[in-house]
């Protein structure tokens, strides 16, 4: 490294431009063999590098040269780094903020132009998708179990409503000595629903278009006389007319 009477530059648009360049090149980018580095950890080492390089005249590097090295172990050039740093700190941190953004959009840029990057999101766009339809169909599911065991609730409300207190305490204390297992206890209870006086039931059409209805059997029916039989009896009458004349 070589220096001559080295000071800070003014900080003009180019001079931020280029050190703004600079950093975000040695936090993000492409290798010579095309391979994609981020090291945002060596952005504070970058802004040093970048200053020596862009913001300050009188200093010359040689090939060999490692910059950092070589400024920070030089007092002159360093204590003007620190100078802008600490000193112009405002200028220093709008200049970090517009490296960010610029990290931020070559990060973007790399990942939209990487086909395997895109594909592995595409892959991973899909399996999420296929998480969601699971989610929904197991969804479906449950409220048509749910749907069920309401329905078969309401049954049994209205099977245990259907009984008298009596017939419910019989029922218990018969299934409680274990005289009823559960099938006969079930058999019991459903007799009882069936053959109560409360039962009126009627279905929807069948498949034939009929209406089916199921009463209370208790119910009574207008005896039906065949057509035979009373004329049977009519001719039994007419005999008895004719004997008695």
């Amino acid at each position: 490294m070589i220096k001559v009477e080295p000071k800070l530059k003014e900080f003009t648009f180019d001079v931020k431009g280029d050190i703004i360049e600079t950093v975000s090149d040695f936090i993000v980018g492409r290798n010579k063999d095309n391979t994609v580095y981020y090291m945002p950890y060596l952005k504070e080492y970058a802004m040093v590098v970048a200053i020596a390089l862009h913001a300050i005249d009188g200093v010359i590097f040689e090939q060999d040269d490692n910059i950092y090295d070589s400024v920070t172990e030089d007092e002159d050039i360093y204590a003007l780094i620190k100078y802008f740093l600490n000193e112009k700190a405002n200028l220093a941190a709008e200049i970090k903020d517009q490296i960010d953004d610029v990290v931020d959009f070559k990060k973007r840029y790399i990942i939209h132009n990487n086909h395997i990057i895109t594909n592995k999101i595409l892959d991973l766009l899909e399996s999420q998708k296929n998480v969601e339809n699971l989610r929904i169909d197991i969804g479906k599911k449950e409220n048509r179990i749910l749907k069920q065991q309401i329905d078969a609730n309401n049954y049994q409300i209205g099977v245990m409503n259907a009984m008298s207190p009596e017939t419910t305490a019989k029922l218990n204390e018969k299934l409680a000595s274990g005289e009823f297992d559960q099938k006969r206890f079930v058999k019991a209870v459903l007799d009882n629903y069936i053959n109560s006086d409360l039962i009126t039931l009627k279905s929807k059409e069948n498949k034939n278009g009929n209406i089916l209805e199921m009463k209370n059997h208790t119910e009574k029916s207008t005896p039906v006389v065949s057509s035979k039989k009373r004329n049977l009896t009519k001719t039994a009458k007419n005999t008895d007319k004719n004997n008695d004349k």
